[in-house]
């Protein structure tokens, strides 16, 4: 769970930065 919650938020990181 926390390695998924982990690899989403790292690929929307950049999304919701730009």
């Amino acid at each position: 769970m926390v390695l998924a919650v982990s690899m989403m938020m790292m690929m929307i990181s950049p999304m919701r930065i730009v």
